[in-house]
């Protein structure tokens, strides 16, 4: 049988309800129903969606192993809307991205912390590729800059160069446990507040053989100098550059000895200040390869040293 409408005529009918749509088939309480500007459709007496008067199309709100908007033959991966304001996009049943309320987007994650959140149990990984032989880019720019200006960029080269640059008139810095390490200015200089290093005095008067304890640190970055025992201990592996001086007394000649964990370190590195009748002084400097925790001290092997703070000095600092 065929219905055939034509100029203004129309079918008139009741306009039914989700339990009883007015145009079905069988299912009785299975069809479309209508309302003021609105279109509706029911499934099994409910409301599965309806067209509303600013001709938006309203569905049910649909769950991760249900989305409201799928595809034949998949479906538990699609769209549902789990709150107000959020879309979220499911894969085999479960949640694997949303967009919140925030405007904030979490991937692995139903709570973004921030603007982009990703969370894998394994390794997750974020990548910036190009097919292209011009190399990649990651941008940051704050305050609506834009690439090229005040941004701050990571690159990846068409040669396999990497590069971090601040293009802004600005500084750049390194951290680690939550405390600045590293600095580069906008000059260029670098900049490291807690490299090892110390500077330090004496008074005391030591006899030999003795390790030369007590001392005065004016300097001690780090705080890996203990004056009282006069131990650096190196906090990490490098090379060190460390240097003293001495004063011998006028009747006495010295002899100071640098160890390396309690060992003397090789020759060319010890220090020997004859008296010659008056108070003479002399200074050495060496260098020494540490492992982390080894410790350089000086030892008096002919003295004693002079009391006289202003000619007795110990330093030391990390070079690489």
């Amino acid at each position: 049988m065929s219905l055939i409408l034509s100029g203004t005529d129309g079918l008139s009918d009741i306009d039914g309800s989700a339990a009883t749509p007015a145009i079905r088939g069988t299912d009785a309480n299975t069809g479309i129903f209508f309302g003021a500007d609105i279109i509706g459709f029911s499934e099994g007496g409910v409301e599965a969606a309806r067209i509303n008067a600013d001709s938006q199309f309203v569905a049910a709100a649909g769950t991760a192993a249900l989305p409201v908007i799928t595809t034949t033959g998949d479906l538990n991966t699609g769209i549902f809307f789990p709150a107000a304001d959020t879309i979220a996009f499911s894969e085999g049943g479960a949640e694997a991205m949303r967009i919140t309320s925030a405007g904030s987007v979490g991937i692995g994650t139903s709570s973004p912390a921030v603007n982009l959140n990703v969370y894998g149990a394994s390794n997750p990984q974020i990548a910036v590729s190009s097919p292209a032989a011009t190399g990649a880019f990651f941008v940051l720019a704050a305050g609506g800059t834009t690439i090229n200006s005040t941004s701050f960029d990571l690159i990846h080269d068409s040669s396999g160069n990497a590069s971090v640059w601040n293009r802004s008139n600005a500084y750049l810095n390194f951290a680690t446990n939550n405390t600045e390490r590293m600095r580069i200015d906008s000059a260029g200089r670098v900049t490291t507040p807690f490299q090892p290093c110390f500077s330090a005095s004496s008074s005391a008067s030591i006899t030999a053989p003795n390790p030369w304890i007590t001392w005065t640190a004016s300097v001690n970055i780090g705080s890996h100098f203990n004056a009282t025992t006069g131990v650096f201990t190196a906090p990490i592996a490098g090379t060190y550059l460390f240097s003293f001086q001495a004063l011998a007394n006028s009747s006495n000649s010295l002899e100071i000895a640098p160890r390396k964990n309690g060992t003397q370190i090789g020759s060319g590195t010890m220090l020997r200040v004859a008296n010659g009748g008056n108070s003479g002084g002399s200074a050495s400097v060496f260098y020494a390869t540490l492992a982390a925790n080894d410790t350089v001290d000086l030892y008096v092997t002919q003295g004693p040293t002079n009391t006289n703070a202003n000619f007795q000095g110990f330093t030391g600092r990390l070079v690489i």
